[in-house]
Parts: structure tokens; sequence; C-alpha cells
């Protein structure tokens, strides 16, 4: 920048030299004035990636929220991977919180991490539904590639004959790389497919049916997500499932009780039955069109592999304890809104039509409003 300012002010100089310029100093004040814009916009400090990549749209979205650059920024953060992409940017952030773990960013909000206590429903969206099939899957769509761990969970199972996954983002699926040592690496597999194509459309025009439907998360709070959680999308996703097929999609809890109410009266809208389960104050909703039922006879055979039960010890589980837990927390859905809370106006909806999460969201994240929390210790 300071080269360039000085390159185009060096051919002035002689036209200032001469006594008897024809210039008058009018003429003079423009260009002198964008020259100096030049140089001092040369003189400024070249952008912080990991400053652009704090996303302060979502750090100052509470009213609460103070000072949200200094509470989001990390300094010891070191943003290893960036590219713009068609949809937004993409980056991958290291040792954002000072542990060695990466950090998946996409338009400024992270969206996985390698934190174990963040990355163990990204694991369960892959397993949980090939051990929770009444029949054994053979076929898998995954929408969304995330940080590829829910797709590296789900090609641990050598049943598998063919996952596909949908990204809409080019640019995701270069950052998914640098978390080889969490996904296994899924497109090395020869099982996967990967679409490069929106979600709903691959579904739409799809002329297959799968026997597992799963996803690696976005917020709906993210722009173009919420069509994800709509009415539409799971009629979609009913309509290319095999009879005994499952359906599953993670719920953040980071959203009110009434927006998560909505997503699980408009799945129910498409699917006989449905189940919540709530691990590590992460929820993941099932879906199908016959009963859900944990059997631990099942869970041993499907997970017998070893592929299997290692990516399970990485986030300190097991078949056995799986099954326990499921056993107690797999909560049916049958009076869909009553274990989510009150609240919420009979027969409430996200369609594409009313776009209800879209204009809901923004409330829920103002006002801080969560529908499954921890309880906040009384003070003595």
């Amino acid at each position: 920048g300071i080269a360039l300012a000085l390159g185009l002010l060096l051919p002035l100089l002689p036209l200032l030299k001469k006594k008897r310029a024809s210039l008058s100093r009018s003429a003079l004040t423009v260009p002198a004035f964008a020259l100096l814009g030049c140089f001092l916009v040369g003189l400024a400090p070249s952008a912080d990636p990991g400053i652009m990549h704090v996303g302060v749209h979502a750090a100052i979205r509470s009213k609460r929220t103070k000072n949200a650059m200094s509470r989001y920024a990390s300094k010891t953060a070191e943003v290893i991977f960036t590219k713009d992409g068609l949809n937004g940017t993409v980056a991958v952030v290291k040792n954002r919180h000072g542990r060695g773990e990466l950090d998946l960013v996409f338009a400024g909000k992270w969206v996985a991490s390698t934190l174990k206590s963040s990355r163990t429903h990204l694991h369960y969206l892959g397993h949980l539904p090939m051990l929770l099939s009444p029949k054994t899957p053979q076929s898998a769509v995954v929408v969304g590639m995330g940080a590829g761990i829910t797709t590296g969970a789900l090609l641990t199972y050598p049943q598998l004959d063919r996952v596909d996954l949908v990204e809409l983002e080019p640019a995701v699926v270069l950052a998914a790389d640098y978390f080889k040592e969490f996904n296994h690496a899924p497109l090395s597999d020869p099982r996967l497919h990967l679409n490069i194509e929106d979600g709903r459309t691959f579904l739409s025009f799809s002329q297959k049916e799968f026997d597992l439907i799963t996803s690696d998360p976005i917020h709906p709070w993210v722009k173009g997500a919420a069509n994800l959680y709509s009415l539409q999308y799971y009629q979609a996703a009913a309509a290319h499932l095999s009879r005994e097929g499952i359906f599953a999609q993670w719920i953040p809890s980071s959203i009110s009780k009434v927006s998560a109410d909505a997503i699980v009266r408009s799945a129910a809208q498409a699917f006989d039955h449905l189940y919540t389960y709530v691990s590590n104050y992460e929820v993941i909703l099932f879906a199908s069109q016959t009963p859900i039922e944990p059997n631990l006879e099942v869970f041993k055979k499907r997970a017998e592999a070893l592929s299997v039960t290692d990516d399970l010890r990485t986030v300190g589980t097991s078949p056995e304890r799986l099954y326990s837990s499921l056993k107690k927390h797999l909560r049916r859905q049958d009076n869909v809104g009553r274990n989510l809370g009150p609240g919420v106006k009979p027969g409430q909806l996200n369609t594409d039509d009313n776009v209800f999460l879209e204009h809901r969201l923004p409330w829920d994240y103002f006002f801080d409003e969560n529908f499954l929390l921890r309880p906040k210790k009384k003070k003595m």
C-alpha cells in the first residue's frame, strides 16, 4: 500500500516544482487528497484472521452480552485454514480455548469442535441410528459434511454398502481434511459418494430409498439452515426412507421451547413415531414409520467391528453403555410438545411458507431463551 502511494506521488513531483505551473491549487486538491488516502490505507495494519472469524454478529446476539470482541476473541487461537466459499467464509481455528482443539467456523459462527464435550453428539448422529434400526442398514445419507465426524462414524460399520454425503459448500469439504484424526478420512472410503448439492434438492430428486438419513448438523439460526428443519424437508426425508428406516437430526438446546416444539411438531406431520434423546445437553431427534426400541443383542452384534468400538471409545462409551442410556432416556414424543415445555400454540409448525424459525430464532437469541439448560445454582 505504501509503495503504491509513493509510486503515484512521484510523477507529480516535477509539476509541484514548476514555479509557473499551469495547474491551479484547486486542480491539485482532489488528486492530492486521493493520494493521501492511498498512503493512509497503506499504513493500516493487515486484517487479523483470528478477529475476522470471531463472528461478532453471533457474539452480540444477547442483550446481556458485553464486550463481545474481548469475550469471544482468543489470544491463543490460530487460523490454520480459511477460504471464501460460495455460501460463506469457512475457517478451521486451532487452540481457541487453549486446549489444542480444532474448531470449524462457517460465516463467523463455530459449527463443530473436536472438544469431547462438543463432538460426542456428532459421533452419536452416526452410531445411534445404525444401532437402533430394526434391520441392518445398508445405505445411508448424511446431509451436511461439517467436520466429517458423523460420516466417519457411520463408515466404521462394515455393514454399510453405500453412504451418500450431501454438502452444499465445497470449502467445507476442503476444511474437513483437517479433522482426519477424528473423522477417519471418510472421503478416502470407496463406499462414500460425495454430492456437492443442497440436501433438500438431493432428497427431492433422488429415485432411491435409504435405510438411514442423518446429518452433521448446522444450527438453524445460520443463514439458509432453517429449511432443514421444516415440514417439507421432513416429508422429503420420509418419502425416501425404507419402511423400517430411521431419520436422525440434532436439535440445538440454545433455542426456546417454542422453537424446539415447532421442530418436533413439523417432524410429527411426516413420521408416525418420534423420539428424543438428550446427551450432554445436546438433543437428537429420531423419527421413523415404525417403532424404535433399543435391543442389547442387536447393539452388540452391530458394533462387533473393532472400528466401531474404537470410535465409541473416543467419546468414552461402549455399545452396552449406550444401550443402558437409551433405555433410560429415549423419550417417545406421543403428545408432541408436552415434554418440551408449555407456551406453544396448537399446531404451530415450521414450513416453507411461514418460515417460522427464521423469524423466531433471533428473538430466542436476543433473550437467551434455552429450552434445555443446567439448573442454576442458588447463591448461599
